[in-house]
């Protein structure tokens, strides 16, 4: 494939030179690691920490090092080799966990995806690659390779640098491991600090540093972000990733993957079903840290990727803050680690933008990679593919709508009908032409999972005509365009009349009168619990400074300017005159598509519902964050150049110290943010308690004992999922929807707080919840002070 792809980019194919007898000694070296890992595996050894580096050396280490020790990355840096093939790889266990899962069972093996069958997947896999890679030598690569070395011959800034990395992410590890023994977030925030002292460094020496220990330290400081919240927890935590180690463990536990073992769309993403299964059955990883680590390990490297694309236009210092602003966002830290799926989807995203705007290679070369790497967004996430199809719909109209308008200046102004000649587009018509067809294909006749579409499709319908049914995420009141939003207990009133409708026709007989509903009100909770102010905190409220408000304004005024310094940065780079930037017109195309896919979100809010704008905000940085960074500095350019810096960095760095929780958790008078704390909603909602995994487990042995096999349906919060995948669970406990005949299990935020939460509109409502209600209904049959069941 790689070697196709090269040869795209024209000329005559260039014999590489032969290995020397040191590289053929460690192509010795290297197969013999191989033999001796597949061993390992296949004898199930369970030797601490040899059994995951076994795994991990088949499953990453050495197809990477085999594809980038090759002479097909030419014209492309070292950093954005690897990001070539790390995408490569997990993109090949894709294929190949897919192709063995389809292909085995039809020659009798009915569990294709357990550990045998997935290590001789691999070795053939790795002889396969080895073979190729003999005539694909690259000298140049390897001794890009050795340039890699931190330690030899690197300067003391240099080291220095990579070993606070290094610290900042013990630091975050040894924070989550106190947090989830009851310990405060001291140590957490310390670590934090440091990170927010790392990045100030970054920017500040960013002159002085290697290349290579930028990227370094930005990757380290990435993965520091990512698990001080992914963590958190001895069991899976997080929203929407309960549900798909759900999927992956109905997966890991069959050996195969099944679309009908789980009908939703969720199912249909790769990324959380067959490629973590098997890095779980070669790495002998338990799956809950192949979620918690190796998929953050992976993600980690977005952040490396903005950087390199803002470089592609930009100096360092641009390069640097988009990768600053790019992780100091809140939804970097504290959603996506809870997203797998977007997760793995946005590596494949980032690998394409990469690719497109590598300037050094061919059109149709790039063209190519782009459609390789499309295979890999299809199969890993559905609303990303969506996202970023809007997007390139909205650039190839914005090009045609310049190249249109260009010409009539030049017809108004009788210039000469000699049109300069532009660049083809990478991202262009067939690019788009071959995205939607492996969209349509996979969400369509293979997995029919695209029912999404449609409801959005409706969605945008019913905006667009004036139908819709109000529907939206508050997050689109952080956006500069935000309409006045539905309070609270409107939203609230919403879904009990929803929910009311929905069951009107089954009331009578399965669920309770309103009559007897409504003497148990639930009431909406307006403010989640707040910190209290620390000593640093109280004596600036005593000195007239209102703590509360000044942690919120920060949250707020941070979201707006970002989309001043956006604004900002779009005006000076249209203008040419933004220093230390600048871009190819095909990629401010995908910068003004980027923004029109993010402002289409808020001025048609019902869109919001299925895809959050944070969401899709942190998806646009991967463009917009150079002009960002640009924005940043140019806004303070009254100053002159080089105090216009100092401001940036300034600002810069108290985004990240009030973004990521530093100030508030120094303060008070904020909710307390999962990372730092054992309390706030994210905690309530998403921790999983020991108490609550015990009472999911009675519920299953009581719902497995029913004599007549039946599975007795079960209320149940809808993040508490547990590991009871023959429950009939419906993931709603608001009275509403309460069945006559259902167990309701209770969990700690409702047993010990007193509330409930529904996700209704794109959005969280926190609700007092009536368990008197429960008490009158039903009758108590478990308890254990933090979660109770009732039948």
């Amino acid at each position: 494939m790689t070697a196709l792809l090269s040869r795209t980019a024209g000329g005559p194919e260039v014999e590489p030179p032969e290995p020397s007898p040191a590289d053929r000694r460690a192509g010795v070296v290297l197969a013999a690691l191989a033999v001796v890992a597949s061993v390992v595996v296949a004898l199930d050894a369970q030797i601490p920490v040899l059994r995951a580096l076994a795994g991990l050396y088949l499953m990453i280490a050495l197809p990477t090092y085999l594809l980038l020790v090759t002479k097909d990355w030419s014209r492309a840096s070292t950093p954005e080799a690897i990001v070539y093939c790390l995408a490569i790889v997990l993109l090949g266990v894709i294929v190949v966990g897919l192709a063995i899962n389809e292909a085995l069972p039809l020659l009798g093996l009915a569990r294709p995806l357990d550990r045998i069958p997935v290590l001789l997947a691999t070795d053939v896999t790795l002889v396969g690659l080895g073979w190729w890679r003999r005539k694909r030598w690259g000298e140049e690569r390897r001794l890009r390779l050795r340039a890699l070395s931190l330690v030899r011959g690197s300067a003391a800034l240099d080291r220095r640098m990579v070993i606070a990395g290094l610290v900042l992410v013990l630091g975050v590890v040894a924070g989550a491991i106190r947090l989830n023994n009851g310990a405060s977030g001291t140590v957490t925030l310390g670590a934090l600090c440091l990170a927010g002292l790392l990045v100030l460094a970054l920017i500040g020496w960013r002159r002085r540093l290697r290349p290579t220990t930028v990227v370094v330290t930005v990757y380290l400081l990435s993965v520091a972000l990512l698990l001080m919240t992914s963590l958190r927890g001895w069991q899976i935590s997080g929203h929407d990733s309960q549900l798909e180690y759900y999927l992956f463990q109905l997966t890991h536990a069959n050996g195969v993957w099944r679309l009908e073992s789980f009908q939703a769309a969720y199912n249909a993403c790769l990324s959380i079903t067959i490629l973590p299964t098997m890095f779980a059955e070669v790495t002998g990883i338990p799956g809950i840290y192949v979620f918690k680590v190796l998929l953050q390990l992976a993600f980690a490297v977005c952040p490396v990727i903005v950087y390199l694309i803002a470089r592609r236009f930009g100096s360092v210092l641009v390069g640097v803050l988009s990768a600053v602003y790019f992780v100091s966002f809140p939804t970097f830290f504290t959603d996506m680690p809870f997203l797998a799926r977007q997760e793995v989807a946005f590596l494949f995203l980032g690998a394409i933008l990469l690719v497109a705007t590598n300037r050094r290679w061919a059109v149709q070369r790039r063209q190519l990679w782009v459609t390789f790497f499309s295979v890999g967004l299809v199969l890993s996430h559905y609303s990303t593919t969506y996202v970023f199809i809007g997007l390139l719909v909205v650039a190839l109209l914005t090009r045609g709508f310049g190249a249109a308008a260009a010409r009539l200046v030049a017809t108004f102004r009788r210039t000469s009908t000699v049109r300069e000649r532009r660049p083809s587009a990478v991202l262009g018509l067939a690019n788009i032409v071959v995205l939607v067809a492996l969209a349509a294909v996979w969400t369509g006749p293979i997995t029919h999972s695209g029912g999404q579409v449609g409801e959005t499709g409706s969605r945008l319908t019913a905006a667009l005509f004036g139908t819709a049914d109000g529907a939206q995420s508050s997050d689109v009141a952080y956006s500069l365009f935000a309409a006045d939003q539905p309070s609270g207990e409107q939203r609230l009133r919403d879904y009990t009349t929803q929910t009311i409708e929905e069951t009107a026709p089954r009331r009578a007989g399965e669920y309770y009168p309103l009559s007897t509903i409504d003497r148990y009100p639930a009431g909406y909770v307006e403010t989640p619990e707040l910190l209290p102010l620390t000593a640093v905190g109280q004596a600036l409220d005593d000195a007239g400074v209102d703590v509360r408000f000044l942690n919120s304004a920060m949250r707020q005024g941070a979201a707006k300017l970002l989309q001043v310094f956006v604004f900002v940065g779009f005006v000076f780079v249209l203008l040419r005159r933004a220093r230390g930037l600048r871009v190819s017109r095909e990629f401010l195309h995908l910068a003004i598509a980027a923004s029109v896919v993010v402002v289409s979100q808020v001025m048609l809010p019902s869109l919001s519902v299925d895809y959050g704008v944070l969401r899709a905000f942190q998806q646009s940085l991967f463009v917009l964050a150079p002009f960002l960074a640009v924005g940043s500095v140019h806004i303070f350019g009254w100053l002159g150049r080089r105090w216009s810096v100092v401001a940036a960095t300034t600002v810069a760095g108290v985004f990240f110290f009030s973004l990521t929780g530093i100030i508030p958790q120094v303060l008070g008078g904020y909710p307390a943010q999962l990372h730092l704390n054992n309390a706030g909603q994210y905690y309530d909602l998403y921790y999983s308690h020991p108490e609550e995994q015990a009472a999911a487990n009675w519920l299953e042995a009581q719902t497995l004992a029913v004599g007549d096999g039946t599975i007795q349906t079960v209320i149940a919060n809808r993040f508490l999922y547990g590991p009871a995948p023959t429950i009939d669970a419906i993931r709603a406990i608001y009275p509403t929807v309460v069945q006559r005949d259902a167990y309701v299990l209770l969990g700690t935020a409702a047993v010990v707080k007193g509330q409930g939460t529904v996700f209704h509109g794109g959005d969280l409502l926190s609700y007092t919840y009536p368990t008197a209600f429960l008490d009158r209904t039903k009758n108590l049959v478990y308890s254990s002070g933090r979660a109770v069941i009732y039948r």
